[in-house]
């Protein structure tokens, strides 16, 4: 009983005593224990110590003991459950709930019945079941191992604005950072999912409270992730389920990487499969809307992918795809395949060698194929360049111009260490380019390439690239780029011909040309150009034109034996610079010359104005710009003989306004007017001041010989005008003591009276006094001609012909007789020359005339004849110069101005009506016309 009441008394039992290693001994064990206490206190002192040990470790096993079977219970209860949920919720800021929360040590967490709902309302996740087995050990080593977790059943909704889609960089030599070595989450061991039964529900708002939804259903997977160093196996497979279309997409593989690395793309090895079965590109829209991408696509997708790596490298792709009825808008334009594109691929790597088996795409508008062994792949390209220009317009712009023609390509690639090199040659047949109305004709192009590109330094050598057709051939050589985080630069020699004649056409359809010039000549130049840090540069040598012919409809042609051309250009995109030195050009062809010396052109950009500056030093012949000049030049007016020029212009104006460079142009010469011809006007000495301003071209001329009489002009053209138009600043006195030949009466005269139409060797002295002018420098509009002055010629010599015949067939007049023209006041304008009264003396006879007379060739003119009417004999009276010149008898001219008659035999009718004029003292006006 002592023993027994010692037990109790102390606290302990045999059970505990025996698992804290004290032996128990029944048959004295204790009485032992007390002779040793009484022999001594140390002993005693000792098992008290150990005593105190014995009850803490105690303690500590049934706290522990207690954790271990009332935590699950804890945390199964209803009270737990809301203190674990409502843990989650506030760290995900979101509504959680379950129907039950149950906890096991050995059948690890089970949720049933849970909802998540976040606190906008737009996230919502519903799962049947959700069962997670944690590895406890291993938590306990600080690491989290599920060794297996089932979702069954999960529901999930998404209701998004989508974001801003992100556009990704074209700009040359730009190479983002790395991808980073992706590692589990802090602690995580690996982990064991599967997935049964599951659904996702995407709706993306669009504008205008549109949406657009897109669901994942039937999903199962199972993912086997663990840590590096050991083999992970992952299975999806899932139906898309669009707008009453489903499609099913499934990926299955078995990955690892090095065990001393995290998870990274570079370290991976294993086998990936990847099938997609009728998947529209469509519905894709909402899943590329989380991530800010904004796809604009219609199709359906068919694909099957087989792919091996090694260590982040592809050992083997073995691919076959096709998409049908695709269609897609970029910047504002469709883009239509009308077949399906087919795409079938085989590519192994053995080491750092490929092996293409198979290479093949095939589309409505090309088609590609290849086939290679380790170190090289052949390949053959075809395409359509009408069906390719229309797909591909959004991206390559030519604007209104289109291609067409069949593109055919054949050659090989060659697989290096530290890149590939590519081989061989494209040929266009019936190439062809249409702008508007504006067609070439069909050409046939060859195409030859041999090139290097490195991929480890960023650069392609062009080893050489030849382009041949009927118009024109070009070989480059010894061309280089290199392109990186540094930008784009590049090198390249090149040489070729043309035959002007052929590519004539091509120009056309980028600036229109004049209607009916002709170009010829065989032209041949060497280039080197290049581009560094966005600077292009251009040097031509040796360039030179052959046989060179320029010719417009009705004028002399421009023939030059040889023209040979050398310049050096630089432009600066990003500053819209261009600058232009050391231009030469020299031309001969017997006495005509173009030779400019020295010549520079510098345009920049500057605070939003565009500067231009230009200087020129050249030796020319001025029938060589009248050529040269065309339609900005007055028509017919000629200008020969050999002149040297330094010329200097500049012009400031806004960026945005290119129309200003004409208005803001300053600059100023001199310009001898030897030999220069307008119309039987012959200059034979003086000098033209030129100066332009605010758009107007200024002209001054002081005093110039022309005819053995002097010519002065004070007035401008008004360039940026249409039509471009010549005016006089004020009155000015613009010919004194000309001498008129037969040209300037047939093509200038003519047109002030009938009796100078069809003069032959006419001469003369002429004076004109110009109050108003504006001359069109273009033709094609009579109507903004006009001219206001007075005339007058002296010295005239005649021939008694046409018009002068008739009118004095009642006179005795020599064959070729004096005349003068007394001074006249007279207005050009709305195509006809007017005038109240033009008096002239054809010999000794007074004549006169008053009407006008249109540029059209008509006439509404009415001549006074040298003759009166004797009331008192009824005879017909001929009137001399120095006589009185009342009562002259005027009669109506007719017909057309190139072949003026008067109706003599209308005098008796003149005769009767002045006749009963003074008898009756009535005008009885046409009583007597017929």
């Amino acid at each position: 009983m002592l023993g027994s009441q010692e037990q109790a008394g102390s606290g302990y039992t045999p059970g505990f005593l025996f698992l804290t290693g004290i032996e128990w001994n029944m048959n004295g064990g204790r009485h032992m224990e007390a002779q040793n206490t009484s022999k001594t206190t140390t002993p005693v002192r000792k098992s008290k110590w150990t005593r105190k040990f014995l009850i803490a470790a105690g303690g500590l096993f049934c706290l522990v003991a207690l954790f271990f079977f009332l935590t699950p219970v804890l945390i199964s209860s209803t009270a737990g459950k809301r203190f674990v949920l409502g843990k989650v919720g506030a760290a995900l800021e979101a509504t959680v709930d379950a129907d039950s929360l149950s906890m096991s040590w050995f059948d690890g967490i089970t949720l049933s019945g849970l909802h998540f709902i976040d606190k906008i309302g737009k996230t919502k996740v519903s799962v049947q079941r959700l069962s997670i087995k944690p590895v406890y050990l291993a938590l306990l080593r600080g690491k989290v191992l599920l060794a297996e977790t089932t979702i069954d059943t999960p529901r999930a909704q998404f209701h998004l604005t989508p974001a801003v889609p992100q556009e990704k960089s074209n700009a040359p030599g730009v190479v983002g950072p790395a991808p980073a070595p992706v590692a589990l989450p802090i602690g995580m061991a690996g982990f064991d999912l599967n997935v049964t039964d599951g659904e996702v529900s995407i709706l993306v708002e669009k504008e205008a409270g549109q949406s657009q939804s897109v669901t994942f259903g039937d999903i199962q997977s199972k993912l086997a992730l663990h840590s590096p160093g050991k083999e992970s196996r992952f299975q999806l497979a899932a139906a898309v389920m669009d707008n009453g279309f489903s499609s099913r997409i499934a990926a299955d593989g078995k990955i690892n990487t090095d065990a001393s690395q995290e998870w990274s793309l570079k370290g991976t090895s294993g086998q990936v499969n990847i099938q997609i079965d009728k998947l529209e590109l469509g519905s894709l829209q909402p899943l590329m809307a989380l991530f800010g991408k904004q796809v604009d696509a219609e199709g359906t997708v068919n694909a099957d992918v087989d792919l091996e790596l090694n260590q982040g490298r592809a050992e083997k792709l073995i691919a076959k795809a096709d998409i049908a009825n695709f269609r897609s808008t970029a910047k504002g334009k469709e883009l239509a395949l009308t077949k399906p594109v087919i795409l079938n691929t085989d590519i192994t790597r053995k080491g750092d060698q490929y092996r293409i088996d198979a290479l093949q795409v095939q589309s409505s508008f090309f088609a590609l194929q290849g086939k290679g062994g380790a170190d090289q792949l052949e390949y053959s390209l075809t395409a359509d360049l009408a069906s390719s220009q229309a797909f591909l317009a959004p991206f390559v712009d030519l604007g209104e111009i289109s291609a067409d023609g069949d593109f055919h390509a054949a050659g090989k690639v060659r697989f290096e260490q530290e890149g590939f090199g590519i081989s061989g040659q494209a040929e266009v047949k019936r190439l062809s380019f249409q702008k508007s109305d504006i067609k070439t004709d069909p050409e046939n192009v060859v195409i030859d390439l041999a090139a290097r590109i490195d991929t480890k330094n960023q650069a392609v050598e062009i080893a050489s690239a030849r382009i041949r057709s009927d118009a024109a051939t070009v070989q480059a050589s010894n061309g280089s780029l290199t392109y990186g985080n540094e930008g784009v630069s590049f090198t390249l020699a090149a040489g070729g011909t043309a035959d002007l004649v052929k590519v004539l056409p091509f120009l056309d359809l980028f600036k229109p040309l004049p209607e009916g010039l002709q170009l010829a000549g065989k032209a041949q130049a060497n280039v080197q150009a290049g581009l560094k840090e966005g600077i292009y540069s251009v040097e031509v040598k040796d360039g030179t034109v052959e046989n060179f012919r320029l010719v417009r409809p009705e004028e002399k042609p421009f023939l030059q034996d040889k023209i040979t051309l050398a310049a050096k250009a630089s432009f600066d995109t990003a500053a819209r610079g261009i600058n232009v030195q050391d231009l030469s050009l020299q031309g001969v062809q017997g006495d005509s010359r173009i030779s400019i010396t020295k010549g520079r052109f510098l345009a920049t950009d500057a605070e939003g104005k565009r500067k231009v500056q230009g200087q020129l030093e050249a030796e020319y012949d001025l029938e060589t710009v009248t050529a040269l000049a065309g339609d900005t030049l007055p028509p017919d007016l000629e200008l020969v003989g050999k002149r040297t020029t330094n010329l200097s212009f500049e012009s400031e104006y806004p960026t945005d306004k290119p129309d200003q460079f004409m208005q803001n142009m300053k600059a100023q010469t001199t310009l001898k007017l030897d030999g220069t011809k307008y119309k039987g006007l012959h200059f034979t000495a003086g000098d033209a001041d030129l100066k332009m301003a605010e758009g107007k071209l200024h002209i001054s001329i002081p005093q110039a010989k022309a005819n053995e009489g002097t010519v002065s002009f004070q007035g401008y053209a008004d360039l940026i005008s249409e039509p471009r138009i010549l005016y006089v600043d004020k009155p000015v006195h613009v010919v004194q003591n000309l001498q008129v030949n037969e040209q300037m009466g047939r093509e200038l005269l003519m047109y002030l009276n009938p009796i100078f139409v069809d003069q032959g060797n006419m001469t003369g002295i002429l004076d004109f006094q110009c109050d108003r002018m504006a001359i069109p420098l273009q033709s094609g509009y009579p109507d903004k001609l006009a001219l206001a002055g007075t005339i007058r010629m002296d010295n005239v010599r005649l021939q008694s012909r046409g018009l002068i015949r008739d009118m004095l067939s009642h006179a005795e007049t020599p064959d070729s007789l004096p005349a003068a023209l007394l001074a006249t006041p007279f207005v050009l304008e709305n195509g006809r020359l007017s005038y109240e009264s033009m008096e002239m003396h054809l010999d000794k006879y007074p004549v006169g005339f008053s009407g006008s007379i249109g540029l059209n060739n008509t006439m509404d003119l009415r001549a006074k004849l040298p003759y009166r009417i004797d009331m008192t004999s009824f005879r017909l009276r001929t009137v001399k110069i120095g006589e009185d010149t009342s009562g002259r008898i005027e009669l109506p001219l007719e017909g057309p101005l190139n072949a003026p008659q008067i109706r003599l035999d209308r005098l008796v009718e003149e005769l009767g009506r002045k006749l009963l004029q003074q008898k009756l003292g009535v005008d009885l006006g046409d009583l007597f016309k017929r």
